[in-house]
């Protein structure tokens, strides 16, 4: 029985791709995994990557890792984390990854052999990475990746974040360039008051930017209340079973424990802000019920979003 997972495949895929192209074009995996693997490629072209009922990509995984994703939530996920990797801020990062890349090979030089993979490959990325992260520090995220422990969700900065920030525990305004952003499935976040922004005792603050035709499904925070008010564009946003069309200027109470969503069927872009309260809540922070009834039919007749 062939071992797709033993070092020897690591290390070289390639023979047994070629056998399985011309001897099992598709394979089945038994539990854990449970899955089809396809090796030939004109049914890997004309079924494979369109036809997601029947091949798709959810398969045994740490959660929230969107490439095991299938659309439209793999799509949705995909665009917003695109928006952040635009040309131009790549081509503002190459100054820094130049400085980091040069740092690891002059050690190298200076011992005069080197592990490719393990002391440039693997490291510079991670380094890039962490320099852009609000949260870790190159080390961490080596310890964890080599733990293989559950992936991490990464805030990060603008350019500016390569300058030594103000100290938290002393920071008591916040400019637009100081917030934190993060890429979430629903919209871009702009953290302007939690415990990595600004030493907040009780409350949390972001600015959330939600596209036409996105949404945050029907969920709740079992541990949080919840006041959502509207800066620009219009919001379809539901409270329990009732559901208001909000405007700047309005907002909505949520209390903790209450089922509700807020939906952008609208041309234009939404813009609120949420602030929630305590900061230091139990877990868990978010639960979502939208496939459940009667919200997953809730909104039925009213214009789709993703």
């Amino acid at each position: 029985m062939i071992n797709l997972f033993s070092e020897e495949m690591r290390r070289d895929p390639y023979p047994i791709y070629d056998q399985m192209r011309s001897a099992s074009p598709v394979l089945n995996l038994p539990p854990p995994f449970d899955m089809w693997m396809i090796f030939d490629y004109e049914n890997v072209r004309r079924r494979v990557v369109t036809d997601h009922e029947a091949f798709s990509s959810r398969v045994p995984a740490p959660d929230n890792w969107f490439i095991f994703f299938d659309p439209p939530q793999h799509t949705r996920m995909r665009a917003l984390i695109s928006r952040a990797f635009t040309p131009k801020s790549i081509v503002n990062l190459e100054p820094r990854i130049r400085e980091l890349s040069r740092e690891l090979l002059d050690k190298a030089l200076a011992r005069g052999e080197i592990d490719l993979a393990a002391e440039y490959s693997a490291p510079l990325p991670m380094m890039v990475i962490a320099e852009g992260s609000s949260d870790f520090s190159f080390s961490t995220l080596r310890r964890r990746g080599a733990a293989g422990s559950r992936p991490l969700f990464l805030f990060f900065n603008s350019p500016s974040c390569y300058t030594m920030p103000m100290q938290v525990s002393e920071r008591r305004f916040v400019t637009a360039k100081e917030a934190v952003q993060f890429l979430s499935p629903w919209t871009l976040e702009e953290w302007m008051c939690r415990a990595d922004v600004v030493p907040n005792k009780e409350l949390l603050l972001v600015r959330a930017n939600m596209d036409p035709g996105r949404s945050h499904p029907f969920h709740t925070h079992p541990t949080r209340e919840e006041i959502i008010y509207i800066i620009s564009g219009r919001a379809e946003q539901w409270c329990g079973r009732d559901h208001r069309i909000l405007v700047p200027g309005e907002m909505v109470l949520i209390p903790k424990g209450e089922v509700h969503g807020t939906y952008n069927p609208f041309p234009e872009k939404l813009v609120f802000l949420a602030i929630l309260a305590p900061a230091n809540a139990p877990d868990p922070a978010i639960v979502d019920v939208s496939q459940q009834e009667p919200w997953r039919s809730i909104r039925s007749g009213f214009p789709p979003t993703t």
